[in-house]
């Protein structure tokens, strides 16, 4: 047969011990929900409105709202997109969809930060991108839209659409033939890749001091290339050995133009530099004349049959080559 085991009876103390312990834990409850409606309820408790602006003001409502950093856009709209307002509870303000809506908006910004303190002011600052250059993008008859220049920041987002005007943007680095991801303002344009190549090249002109280059040629990756002062045409080989390659083009440059004159033109070869099997790199000037004569010595891929005349050219204006 089985056994029952009695159970001990409590006794009254421990009954009343109990009892007290299930109240203070209600109590306790009590307590909590008292809180958090109250937490809850002072924002609209406290609401005051402002009578010169007739603003709503909660409780630790945001007094004002400054931007810094700011050079190019309103102030105003930056606040507005922002969706700051003043008046608004400091608990309510949503930093991070400020910071994607400034920047959404405004594509000189590359980097946005939102600062929030008891004080009750608000501050939005701005890090505005530097131009790193322009690409050309080719019209879309389809769509009816005609070639144009996009300018391009140091995060290789779209900054701005400019009119096709020259073979060149105007003040500005022309990136010819660099891979585009994307032809929208505030969106990515440049390639992660093409983009890493530019800024070496770019941080290296400006850390060397190598100034007056108006182009940026990417069109075949062998031998990039950069147009100086439309005088000299510097070959940089492919990209392995960029931030040196542009150091040796600043020390090379003057020596060129003492041996060859100060108007001299034609092409600085430093190509050698961007190939690791070649243990003594040599730097090689080619005047414009000797790569003119060069152009004419070679032979017609398809010359003309005798009594055919040679096919008319036709030229074209403000479309980059």
């Amino acid at each position: 047969m089985e056994k029952h085991t009695k159970q001990p009876q409590k006794t009254s103390g421990q009954r009343r011990a109990a009892a007290r312990l299930r109240l203070f834990l209600v109590l306790i409850v009590l307590d909590i929900a008292l809180i958090v409606g109250t937490v809850l309820m002072l924002p609209t408790a406290f609401q005051k409105t402002d009578r010169t602006t007739g603003e709503t003001m909660e409780w630790l409502g945001v007094k004002t709202i400054t931007v810094k950093g700011n050079t190019r856009y309103d102030d105003e709209a930056i606040i507005d997109i922002s969706g700051i307002r003043v008046g608004q509870s400091i608990f309510s303000v949503n930093k991070r969809k400020a910071v994607e809506n400034i920047r959404e908006m405004f594509a000189y910004t590359e980097a946005v930060t939102v600062e929030v303190g008891l004080s009750r002011h608000v501050v939005i600052t701005v890090t505005e991108t530097q131009e790193l250059g322009a690409v050309y993008l080719a019209g879309d008859p389809v769509k009816k839209k005609e070639g144009r220049w996009m300018v391009v920041g140091r995060d290789g987002r779209g900054l701005m659409e400019l009119p096709v005007e020259s073979e060149r943007p105007f003040r500005r680095v022309y990136l010819k033939g660099a891979d585009t991801v994307g032809e929208t303002v505030g969106g990515a344009v440049l390639s992660e890749n093409d983009l890493r190549d530019i800024l070496k090249i770019c941080d290296a002109m400006a850390e060397n001091g190598l100034v007056g280059v108006g182009e940026i040629d990417l069109s075949d990756r062998a031998n990039i290339r950069l147009n100086w002062k439309n005088q000299i045409t510097i070959n940089l080989g492919n990209n392995s050995n960029l931030e040196y390659e542009i150091k040796v083009a600043v020390r090379s440059i003057p020596k060129v133009l003492s041996r060859h004159g100060e108007t001299a033109t034609g092409l600085l070869n430093l190509s050698q530099y961007s190939d690791s099997s070649i243990t003594t790199p040599h730097i090689v000037f080619t005047p414009s004349s000797i790569l003119d004569a060069e152009n004419e010595a070679k032979p017609e891929e398809n010359p003309p049959a005798d009594g055919d005349e040679k096919p008319e050219t036709t030229t074209t204006t403000a479309k980059p080559r």
